[in-house]
């Protein structure tokens, strides 16, 4: 399991294991 911190801007950093596995792109939507 991966983890992130959430920053003060409220900003997360997605893992860049993960931002493989699923194609992550810059500027793409993600839905939590």
């Amino acid at each position: 399991m991966e983890t992130s911190r959430v920053s003060t801007k409220g900003q997360i950093v997605i893992p860049s294991r993960l931002r493989k596995k699923y194609g992550f792109k810059t500027g793409e939507k993600v839905t939590f």
